[in-house]
């Protein structure tokens, strides 16, 4: 991970609200299922890692538990899969997303939206929020979270198994996760995570 500026956890809470802030500026419900596609899009890049790529790739109906998605790695001849584990609050609000007629209707091609339109949707959120434009960009919210996990200390091979990365540096290539292990790390992480959210929360009642 390189040391350049990418938005820390509290920017990325903020960012975070002003999608919802959005979802709830229009009256027009149509819009409101339109505009909580991209944050579900959001999220999940947010709390996985993910590329947008493999997110408009997923079939949200056959890849996403309340516990865990499964990406498929785009760029890999193979097609490679992780399952990368989630935590209990953003699971059951994506299934309950997904359980809504309306949105289950709206969703057409299923997470198909012009990649071009998500990014100026992220862009936009972010100069909303005063940071500036690139830093709400879909790699640097994948890349934000990355150092995100590695501040809160999970091990950097596991980091690297999460973002799909193919190629972990020197110091690491001879150490290896299971998917097993793999989910288990994240798990512990995002119980962690979870645990002091609720903890802040309380603390600004």
């Amino acid at each position: 991970l390189d040391d350049g500026p990418c938005l820390d956890t509290i920017q990325l809470g903020q960012l975070e609200a002003s999608f919802r802030q959005w979802i709830d500026e229009t009256p027009r419900r149509d819009v409101r299922l339109a505009r909580r596609r991209i944050l579900i899009v959001f999220l999940l890049i947010r709390y996985t890692g993910a590329k947008l790529n493999e997110v408009l790739a997923l079939d949200p109906f056959a890849d996403i538990s309340g516990q865990a998605v499964c990406i498929r790695d785009l760029d890999a001849p193979d097609r490679r899969q992780r399952t990368i584990a989630i935590g209990e609050r953003l699971g059951e609000e994506i299934l309950r997303t997904l359980a809504d007629p309306d949105f289950r209707d709206s969703l057409g091609n299923l997470f198909s939206v012009d990649p071009a339109f998500v990014r100026r949707k992220f862009y936009e959120r972010a100069e909303a929020c005063g940071f500036a434009k690139r830093l709400g960009g879909p790699e640097m919210i994948r890349r934000a979270r990355a150092v995100e996990l590695v501040r809160g200390n999970m091990p950097l091979p596991a980091v690297q198994k999460l973002l799909g990365h193919s190629t972990p540096n020197l110091t690491v290539a001879h150490v290896s996760f299971s998917d097993e292990e793999l989910q288990r790390a994240t798990q512990l992480f995002m119980r962690s995570e979870e645990h002091t959210s609720e903890l802040q929360s309380r603390l600004h009642l």
